[in-house]
C-alpha cells in the first residue's frame, strides 16, 4: 500500500488487492430479533482467529483485530492474523493513549488504510508505508445496547469487541465466569457467542468472551460474562465491510483520525462540503462518512464548480437518495452512477445530515487534548446551516477559518477509481 500526502488532503492508493468484493448491507441484515437460538458458539466454527496473548496494555488492539478477522473469515478473505503491536504503534493518536484505546481510534487507522497489517516480526514495528495492508475497512458500526442486535451480529459477521471493567482476580477460577458491579471500564473483549441456559450466581445468560491474556486463563483464554454485569454491552463495535478487489482505488480524506465531535447550527440539518482534486483520469464511484448518533439520515451530491468569492455552487453532477443510518459508526456509500473526471478536474461532494432530534447531526475531527492532535486543512471544507434555503451562506472551516470555533476538518471521503 503507497500512501501520498498532497496537503491539505490525503490521498492514500488501494491498489493490489486480489478479489473481487460484494458489500453486504449490514443495516438490512441485522435486525432486532428475539427468534434466536439459546446458545451459540463460533468455537465451533471457523470463524473465529486463535486466543492471543496482548501487547501490554494493548488490549484494544487484540479485541479489534480479533473482531476483524472473524468478519474478513465470516466473508471468506482469507484466515489471516494481523498484527496488534502495528495498530498499538500507528493508531495516531496521542501517547498516552496507546494503552487506553477504543473502537474509534482502530476503526481511523482501519478507514485511513494504515492497517491492518499481516502479523510479521519484520513490519510489526514499521510505519504502514513499508508494510503490506491486504484489505481496506470500508464500513463499521457501533452497536446500541441491544442484546438481540449484538447477537444477529456475532450470528452473520462474527466476534463483537465489546467494553467491560475486567480485575483478573475476580474471575472464578472453577467455572470462569466474570462479573463485576463496579460501572467503568478498563479492558475489551471479543463476544463470540452466547448461552441463553447458563445459570450463574447472577442469574440466567452469558456471554461467550474470548479474552487477550493467553490460553492460559479462563477456559482456555474464554470468559462467561453474566448477561447482567454492568458494563458488558455499553460500547460495542464490529467492521463489517472491507474492499479485497483487484482494483486501483485512491481514497481521499482530510480527516486522519476520524470523528470524536459532532457540530450543527442548532438545529437537527446541517451540510458539508468538501474539495478534491483528481489525480489521475478515472471515476469517483464510493462517498464515505462517519455516523455519530443512530437515525441520522444522509443526502450526497456532487458538483462540479464552487466560486469561493460567492459562494455559489454550480453544475451538479449527482443527488444521491436520502439514506437513513440505522447505527453510528463509518458508511461507505456506491453511487448510483460513476462520475468520470480526468486529471486535475476538482469535485464538490456535498452531505446533507440529518436527525430527528439530534441538533449535533455531523461529524468533525478536531483537537482533543491528550487524546488526538489531528492535521487540520485549510481552504478545503466549508458549512451550510441549510443549502435549500440558503444556497450561499457556506462558512469556510478548517485551520484559515476566521472563526476559532471552526477550526476543524470534516469526515467526509471520497473513492476514486484510476482508469
Amino acid at each position: 500500500m503507497k500512501l501520498i500526502i498532497a496537503l491539505p488532503f490525503v490521498l492514500i492508493s488501494l491498489a493490489g488487492f486480489s478479489q473481487s468484493s460484494q458489500k453486504i448491507d449490514f443495516d438490512q441484515i441485522v435486525i432486532d430479533s428475539a427468534n434466536l437460538p439459546d446458545f451459540f458458539d463460533l468455537r465451533n466454527s471457523a470463524f473465529l482467529s486463535p486466543v492471543r496473548t496482548q501487547p501490554n496494555g494493548g488490549c484494544w488492539t487484540s479485541a479489534s483485530n480479533t473482531t476483524a478477522e472473524g468478519c474478513l473469515r465470516q466473508a471468506g478473505y482469507g484466515n489471516y492474523i494481523f498484527s496488534d503491536i502495528n495498530l498499538q504503534l500507528f493508531s495516531g493518536f496521542d501517547e498516552s493513549r496507546k494503552v487506553n484505546g477504543n473502537h474509534l481510534m482502530a476503526t481511523a487507522y482501519y478507514s485511513r488504510g494504515s492497517g491492518p497489517i499481516v502479523k510479521d516480526v519484520n513490519t510489526d514495528s514499521v510505519s504502514f508505508i513499508k508494510a503490506i495492508v491486504p484489505y481496506c475497512m470500508t464500513d463499521a458500526r457501533f452497536l446500541p445496547n441491544n442484546p438481540n442486535i449484538v447477537k444477529q451480529t456475532i450470528m452473520n459477521f462474527g466476534p463483537v469487541y465489546s467494553m467491560l471493567y475486567f480485575k483478573k482476580e475476580d474471575t472464578d477460577t472453577i467455572n470462569h465466569i466474570y462479573y463485576t458491579k463496579i460501572k467503568k471500564i478498563n479492558h475489551v473483549v471479543s463476544l463470540v457467542g452466547w448461552n441463553d441456559t447458563l445459570v450463574t450466581i447472577k442469574g440466567r445468560g452469558a456471554w461467550i468472551a474470548q479474552n487477550s491474556l493467553g490460553i492460559k486463563f479462563g477456559d482456555s483464554g474464554f470468559l462467561y460474562i453474566p448477561y447482567q454485569d454492568k458494563n458488558i454491552l455499553k460500547h460495542n463495535a464490529v467492521w463489517s465491510n472491507w474492499i479485497p478487489g483487484n482494483l486501483d482505488y485512491d481514497l481521499f480524506y482530510l480527516d486522519t483520525l476520524g470523528s470524536f465531535n459532532s457540530y450543527g447550527f442548532d438545529d437537527t440539518i446541517c451540510y458539508g462540503m468538501v474539495e478534491y482534486t483528481a489525480h489521475n483520469d478515472g471515476s469517483l464511484n464510493k462517498i464515505a462518512t462517519w455516523i455519530n448518533a443512530d437515525q441520522t439520515s444522509i443526502k450526497v451530491e456532487v458538483y462540479k464548480d464552487f466560486d469561493k468569492e460567492t459562494k455559489v455552487l454550480s453544475g451538479e453532477l449527482i443527488s444521491e437518495q436520502t439514506t437513513i443510518c440505522r447505527f453510528a459508526g463509518y458508511y461507505t456509500f456506491d453511487l448510483l452512477n460513476s462520475l468520470h473526471f480526468v486529471k486535475g478536474d476538482k469535485f464538490y461532494i456535498v452531505i446533507k445530515y440529518s436527525h430527528p432530534i439530534n441538533k449535533k447531526p455531523m461529524p468533525v475531527e478536531k483537537y482533543v487534548k491528550d487524546y488526538a492532535d489531528p492535521h487540520i486543512s485549510a481552504g478545503r471544507c466549508w458549512i451550510n446551516p441549510n443549502f435549500q434555503k440558503w444556497p450561499e451562506s457556506w462558512y469556510e472551516v478548517g485551520l484559515n477559518s476566521e472563526y476559532d470555533f471552526l477550526t476543524f476538518d470534516l469526515c467526509i471521503r471520497a473513492y476514486y477509481l484510476n482508469d
